[in-house]
C-alpha cells in the first residue's frame, strides 16, 4: 500500500482536501469518500444550527422593531435620533436594537446610517445637473471634510465620487 505523509506543519485548507493517505483499493476509497461526505454534511448542519440560534434570540416582534428602527433612520438620515432615542421610539432596548441590526443587516446602526448616506450621495452624483460638485454633495450628506467623504465613498462603491460625476456629466443631453 502506497502512502503519502503530509508534513504536520503544512496547513490544510479545507475539509475536502484533508486526505492523509492515498489508498489503492476501491473499497477503502469509497469508505473514505463517504466519510468525507458525512463530514461535509455535518459541517453544513452545524452552520445551519448556528444561524438558527442567532435568529432564536430575536422574536418576530423584535424583528419588526428592528425594521421599524431602520425605517426611522432612513427617514431621518441628516438628523438621526440617538441610539437611546431610537430604541425608545421602537419600543426596544439598546442592546436588542444593536444586536438585532448585526443579525438582520450584518452591520451596526452607525454602519447602516453611513451606507444609506453613501447611497444618497451616489444618487445625487448620478442624477443631477452640471452645477453639482463633490464638495456640495459631501456637505449634503454630512461630511465636513471632503477627503473623508471621498475615502468613505470609495470604500463603499470601489469608485471615487469624481469618477461617478464624470460619467453622469457625459450622459447628459
Amino acid at each position: 500500500m502506497k502512502t503519502h505523509d503530509l508534513s504536520p506543519n503544512m496547513p490544510e485548507p479545507s475539509a475536502i482536501s484533508r486526505k492523509r493517505t492515498a489508498v489503492s483499493t476501491d473499497a477503502y476509497q469509497s469508505i473514505y469518500l463517504e466519510g468525507k461526505c458525512l463530514e461535509l454534511v455535518s459541517l453544513y448542519l452545524d452552520a445551519m444550527s448556528a444561524d438558527k440560534e442567532k435568529n432564536r434570540m430575536l422574536t418576530k416582534s423584535d424583528m419588526e422593531k428592528i425594521h421599524a428602527a431602520r425605517k426611522i433612520l432612513v427617514n431621518n438620515l441628516f438628523d438621526p435620533p440617538t441610539i437611546q432615542n431610537l430604541s425608545t421610539l421602537c419600543g426596544s432596548n439598546e442592546y436588542k436594537l444593536k444586536r438585532g441590526f448585526q443579525i438582520c443587516f450584518g452591520d451596526s446602526i452607525r454602519g447602516i446610517l453611513r451606507k444609506e448616506r453613501m447611497y444618497y450621495a451616489n444618487d445625487l452624483l448620478r442624477n443631477t445637473d452640471t452645477s453639482v460638485n463633490i464638495v456640495s454633495v459631501s456637505n449634503a450628506v454630512g461630511y465636513s471634510n471632503t477627503g473623508h467623504f471621498i475615502a468613505a465613498f470609495r470604500r463603499e462603491f470601489g469608485i471615487t465620487p469624481g469618477q461617478i460625476l464624470k460619467k453622469a456629466r457625459r450622459n447628459l443631453p
